[in-house]
């Protein structure tokens, strides 16, 4: 699942999540904090990606610059 897959809104709350998260993109894997924004994202977009693909996502969208610059 690529972040190009996402429709507007979900990649609207996935930014959102991820804006509201304190921890960076690679901070995050492993984490309580992670699995906090995958549930999250699933229930406010009804969309059930894997932890892998909901990884990518992130990824992806920091990747083109869609996510907010956060210090280390």
């Amino acid at each position: 699942m690529a972040w190009k897959e996402l429709d507007q809104a979900e990649r609207e709350t996935l930014i959102a999540l991820y804006a509201a998260c304190p921890m960076t993109v690679d901070d995050l894997p492993y984490t309580d904090e992670f699995e906090r924004l995958y549930a999250e994202f699933i229930h406010r977009t009804g969309r059930v990606l894997s932890l892998h693909d909901f990884w990518k996502a992130l990824a992806s969208a920091r990747k083109t610059g869609k996510l907010v610059r956060k210090e280390r």
